[in-house]
C-alpha cells in the first residue's frame, strides 16, 4: 500500500465549503476529485461523459448533464447550492 499522506479527514476538510463539484470536461475518465468530493457528502455536477456515470447516481449522488451546456450545469449547480424552498 502506498501512502500518499493525504488522510480522508484532510479531503473532508478540504471540501467542507463546497457547495457543489463541478465537472465540466467533454471528455474524462473518473476523476479522483468527484469520488473525494461524495465521499466528503458534497453533491456533483457532472458530465454525462466517461466514468462518471458509472459514479454518479443522478438525482440522489449529484447530477448528470449533457456535455457542452453550460445553462445546464449552471441550473443544476444553483438547485443544489439553494435551500429546497428557493426551488419554487
Amino acid at each position: 500500500m502506498v501512502s500518499t499522506g493525504i488522510s480522508i479527514r484532510m479531503i473532508r476538510r478540504n471540501y467542507a465549503d463546497v457547495d457543489v463539484l463541478v465537472v465540466s470536461s467533454d471528455n474524462e475518465g473518473t476523476p479522483v476529485s468527484a469520488i473525494e468530493a461524495m465521499a466528503s457528502g458534497c453533491p456533483v455536477v457532472a458530465t454525462r461523459v466517461g466514468g462518471l456515470p458509472d459514479l454518479i447516481d443522478d438525482h440522489r449522488t449529484g447530477r448528470l448533464v449533457p456535455p457542452r451546456n453550460a445553462e445546464i450545469r449552471w441550473r443544476f449547480s444553483l438547485q443544489l447550492m439553494l435551500p429546497p424552498l428557493a426551488h419554487y
